[in-house]
């Protein structure tokens, strides 16, 4: 899962089961994998990954929000 994570969080797994196992580091390093993956342009939206950024912490989202949209 590591090596490619954004590419089995795209297509194979359910991006809510794997949100709900992460910690709020893993949800933020796995959105930017995502964010930076240029063949995942049509895939990556806000609502695709709000699981995963419903796992940071109330402090760190808007910042973080901003950093990436």
């Amino acid at each position: 899962f590591h090596a490619k994570s954004e590419l089995y969080a795209t297509s194979i797994l359910n991006i809510k089961t794997i949100a709900a196992n992460m910690t709020s580091d893993q949800a933020k390093e796995l959105i930017l994998k995502l964010a930076r993956a240029e063949y995942l342009d049509y895939w990556f939206s806000y609502k695709r990954v709000e699981p995963l950024i419903k796992r940071l912490k109330l402090e760190e989202r808007s910042s973080f929000k901003k950093q990436i949209f």
